[in-house]
């Protein structure tokens, strides 16, 4: 991140900092810091920490929000300002952002969590006009990652190799079957509803029960451990990287620090 140029569009003037990069401020002239927004800030502390630490790295005066349903998320404690929003898909939730960027003149929102890509992607213009950039990609992008059939096809197109994928109906109608496959929701996240299928019964039965299933190529894996220093002034901490036996994109990981 310390090699990045952060812009904030529409806002004048213009601030130096130490490295030479450029900040914009508010044509207000309310503040000469930068404020961003998590939304649905939920336990991501270290993220957190590590936008801190780049502010810093860049001289950086930073303000950051979080905002989350309640204030039992573990983030909404580190955060320099907490805003309770309604949740995800409620009616009001798009129309408390948008409120809560105003009234904290925010400059950047920063989502967090995927259920909430496709409602910002849409309102990206609404948080523009209000001098807010929401860091998101296009609408189409946001739709293509969020379902894993045009994932596939689009990486297919682009000639990228990548484990073949049929939606359920497409696989019951093969003719030959290969087992394993991989079966899990063609838009879900975090694992859920993600099956191995191992019979043919078992492809038609577990169909059933997966909301809008797709069926995979099941790709073998081994695991792996890898040791390595940690990339900040941590001296003597080293960062342990477990991937464990799994399919395609459901990799299985976890991170803990070691000290010698």
């Amino acid at each position: 991140m310390g090699a990045a140029r952060l812009e904030v569009r529409n806002q004048t003037p213009m601030a130096r900092t130490k490295t030479g990069r450029t900040l914009k401020a508010r044509s207000t002239g309310r503040r000469d810091r930068l404020r961003i927004l998590f939304t649905c800030v939920g336990r991501r502390i270290e993220l957190v920490d590590a936008f801190r630490r780049a502010a810093d790295h860049l001289d950086i005066g930073l303000d950051v929000h979080g905002a989350d349903i309640n204030l039992l998320a573990p983030a909404m404690h580190v955060v320099d300002h907490t805003h309770i929003v309604p949740r995800i898909g409620a009616r009001g939730h798009l129309p408390a952002l948008l409120k809560l960027v105003t009234e904290a003149s925010i400059d950047v929102v920063i989502p967090l969590i995927d259920s909430d890509l496709l409602s910002l992607a849409r309102a990206a213009s609404r948080f523009e006009a209000l001098g807010t950039r929401v860091l998101i990609s296009s609408e189409p992008a946001v739709r293509t990652c969020q379902d894993k059939l045009l994932t596939y096809q689009a990486l297919k197109t682009a000639g990228i190799d990548t484990p073949a994928t049929w939606s359920w109906d497409e696989a019951l109608k093969k003719k030959r079957h290969r087992f394993p496959y991989y079966m899990k929701p063609r838009e879900g996240s975090a694992g859920l509803g993600n099956y191995r299928i191992n019979t043919l019964d078992e492809l038609r039965v577990l169909g059933r029960r997966v909301p809008h299933p797709i069926v995979q190529e099941f790709v073998n894996t081994f695991d792996n451990i890898f040791l390595y220093k940690r990339n900040d002034d941590s001296a003597g901490e080293y960062m342990m990287h477990h991937v464990g036996t799994a399919a395609v994109d459901s990799l299985a990981y976890r991170f803990c620090v070691l000290r010698p």
